[in-house]
């Protein structure tokens, strides 16, 4: 599997679920993600003015090839994330072989409270390679990658370049086996 086989399908759909009190990170990872992938990606960002916004979700959910969600304490605090954005996806799974899920660890937070969420593999990162000597056997929090100056401008790391490009590839690679071997 390689790049030439991923273009034999249209870029996947990535459903991008996070809670809204981590718009600090998320808008980082978006515009990062953006630029290291050639995906659809949709958020609740991309609900008409006027439109039902429950219904567009929960279409989007359906239309959905991946679940890209940045989890945090925020993220697990949600019953909305839990009951209406989760566990359609958890339904979807079995309606879409192919449909997978991309858990990320936006900030550091104990996600084994959800079942569900604790069995499945997260994107590994860990601090050692990308700079963080410190913590080198944990998986990385998205968040440790983002410092930011006094006047809270977003100080440049090349870290994180490397974490979506490595992120991407992980996600890709995994998303071709499951579309090729979905029969």
């Amino acid at each position: 599997m390689d790049e030439n086989s991923l273009k034999e399908f249209d870029p996947p759909v990535a459903f991008l679920s996070y809670a809204h009190k981590d718009k600090l990170y998320f808008d980082i990872f978006i515009d990062y993600l953006k630029s290291q992938s050639g995906w659809n990606i949709w958020t609740d960002r991309n609900i008409e003015i006027g439109s039902d916004w429950y219904d567009r979700i929960q279409q989007s959910v359906k239309n959905s090839d991946m679940a890209l969600l940045l989890v945090s304490s925020d993220f697990l605090s949600s019953a909305f994330i839990k009951e209406h954005e989760f566990s359609k996806f958890i339904e979807l799974k079995e309606q879409k072989k192919y449909f997978i899920f991309l858990p990320v660890l936006l900030r550091d937070v104990d996600f084994t409270r959800w079942k569900d969420l604790a069995k499945m593999q997260f994107f590994v990162a860990y601090a050692n390679e990308y700079g963080i000597p410190d913590k080198s056997t944990e998986i990385l929090p998205f968040a440790r990658l983002c410092n930011f100056s006094n006047d809270n401008q977003l100080i440049p790391n090349a870290f994180r370049d490397t974490y979506f490009k490595n992120f991407v590839k992980k996600a890709e690679t995994d998303w071709l086996k499951s579309k090729l071997n979905q029969n």
